[in-house]
């Protein structure tokens, strides 16, 4: 009787029918691209020619998660806030398009003009995907812009499939094109899938939202607080995303594949951390209308963090019992020693999940709140430590020390943000 009471208490929740629903519709939309590494190595092996595009794919992405990062979530609480008065909304979205456009050109230009800097100082062939990679920033940026918003209005089914318009293209080309444009047909189908999810994105707001995009710089003057949130977003993006930046270099110097070993090793454990971001697209706009309706901040922030931590424990529970045959259904041809070693990252970076869900939560609240400064503190500290962690590490279990840094980081990370928000916090509201 209680099971029979809890699962029809969850089922006509909609929070958790809705979670279950962004899993169910982003995990079947992210198939393409959570096997796409499957696919590069049946054509390519681990090479020097995977390893370049490894290294690109993660410096242009890294580059673009500059700004994604701040805008995808960042545009929920302000957009959530004027769902109630369209020409007020559509004079935000329009800013924020303004602004976001103008920032991730200026991005790319800059880009370019350093890599015709150090080209002659890195691989050539690094150098040549990176450039043909570079233009794709602005469609990265403007996606997760358009995808925030989707978020806002709760068109959460629309937001799940935004991998798979993009992901088929990918594979289209890549399988079409792979014996004349080589491991250069990976980055073609990216430039293309992300191109032509640009132009959907614009049609769906246009058609189906109603919502009319006016670009115009001076739209993007009265974008204040949008701003200044962004640019605290953007420097705090800058140092987390550069740790996957400083574990590729680090690797890099261990032996020839060891930058491909790694990505293919986290290639499944975004799958696990997939079903928890499913619960954070939910929750984000849940949490931004609640903040005006709960009194008591301070317990929901403390119930969704043990609520959200429990979840991963389970997730990370049968991630370890699974992520052996799945990585053997994955990847057949790698060899048996390079397969361990993938086997061995998958379970480590799994394991980081019990701190890395948590620490997301308290980073939706900062958000909310507000309190985007303290986001800029943490990625300093976490980007620090990285960096020597990942050489002490690997110079005592060579690769494996990257995935082991990774956990012990994110472990001190969480407990610094946990403690610094608390803080802020409970010092602003005994102002109040």
């Amino acid at each position: 009787m209680l099971k029979t009471r809890i699962v029809k208490r969850i089922y006509h929740s909609p929070v958790a029918r809705n979670t279950a629903w962004v899993f169910i519709v982003s995990s079947l939309a992210s198939v393409p691209m959570f096997f796409l590494p499957s696919l590069i190595a049946y054509y390519y092996q681990v090479s020097a020619a995977t390893d370049n595009f490894f290294f690109a794919y993660a410096i242009v992405y890294y580059l673009a998660n500059l700004l994604r990062g701040a805008v995808s979530t960042l545009v929920v609480p302000f957009t959530v806030e004027r769902l109630a008065d369209k020409p007020r909304l559509e004079t935000f979205i329009s800013g924020a398009f303004s602004l976001v456009s103008v920032a991730s050109v200026v991005l790319t230009i800059v880009c370019y003009a350093v890599l015709l800097l150090v080209k002659s100082f890195i691989n050539p062939g690094l150098a040549q995907a990176t450039a043909l990679f570079l233009p794709i920033i602005y469609f990265l940026v403007l996606n997760s812009l358009f995808g925030g918003i989707l978020n806002s209005f709760k068109k959460y089914t629309v937001y799940s499939l935004m991998p798979l318009i993009s992901g088929l293209y990918v594979y289209v080309v890549t399988i079409v094109f792979n014996q004349t444009l080589g491991i250069y047909s990976v980055m073609v189908g990216f430039l293309l899938g992300e191109a032509v999810l640009f132009l959907f994105c614009l049609y769906y707001l246009r058609k189906i939202l109603q919502i009319v995009i006016k670009p115009n710089l001076n739209n993007i003057y009265g974008m204040k607080d949008f701003a200044k949130g962004s640019t605290e977003q953007f420097i705090g993006s800058g140092l987390a995303g550069g740790s996957p930046l400083v574990d590729k270099a680090v690797a890099s110097r261990i032996a020839l594949g060891s930058i491909s070993l790694l990505d293919y090793g986290q290639k499944l454990f975004s799958g696990f951390n997939a079903i928890l971001s499913s619960f954070f697209v939910v929750m984000l706009p849940v949490w931004a209308e609640n903040i005006g309706k709960e009194e008591d901040h301070r317990s929901m922030i403390k119930f969704n963090i043990r609520a959200v931590t429990a979840i991963s424990a389970v997730i990370v529970f049968v991630g370890l019992i699974a992520a052996r045959p799945l990585l053997r259904v994955m990847y057949p041809t790698v060899a048996d020693y390079d397969f361990q070693l993938i086997v061995s990252i998958v379970k480590i970076n799994i394991i980081a999940l019990l701190f890395i869900s948590p620490m997301q939560v308290v980073n939706r609240f900062v958000i909310i709140f507000k309190y985007t400064h303290l986001i800029v503190r943490i990625s300093i500290v976490k980007f620090i430590l990285n960096v020597v962690f990942d050489i002490v590490f690997t110079l005592k279990f060579g690769l494996l020390g990257l995935p082991l840094a990774t956990l012990l980081n994110q472990g001190i990370g969480y407990l610094l943000m946990a403690i610094w928000f608390y803080k802020e916090f409970d010092t602003r509201y005994a102002k109040t």
